[in-house]
């Protein structure tokens, strides 16, 4: 992304990597592998009312040359990113398959 002049962020990590929890509760970020692995590809966009649609556009096209890289990488190495529809359990899911 940073190199298609859009600026990204880590957005979220696990709860185990906060430090907090690992205090009070003991928790080490590796024993949530999932968990780390997910917070660690979510990222933050610059997407906000002041953004112009000329930034946006550059922003979605900066979105999908990554990942139409990141699976010609996959497929080159044989390795998958991103989470399973296990580990996500209901987020990303269509709002028509989430329970209300």
């Amino acid at each position: 992304m940073t190199a298609n002049n859009v600026g990204v962020g880590v957005h979220y990590l696990s709860i185990p990597e906060h430090p907090v929890y690992q205090d009070k509760f003991g928790w080490q970020p590796e024993d949530y592998p999932h968990a780390m692995r997910i917070g660690r590809q979510t990222v933050s966009l610059p997407l906000s009312a002041k953004v112009t649609d000329a930034e946006v556009t550059q922003v979605i096209q900066a979105v999908q040359a990554t990942l139409n890289g990141s699976a010609k990488e996959r497929g080159a190495k044989g390795k998958r990113q991103g989470a399973t529809s296990n580990e996500r359990g209901g987020c990303g899911q269509p709002i028509s398959a989430l329970s209300t």
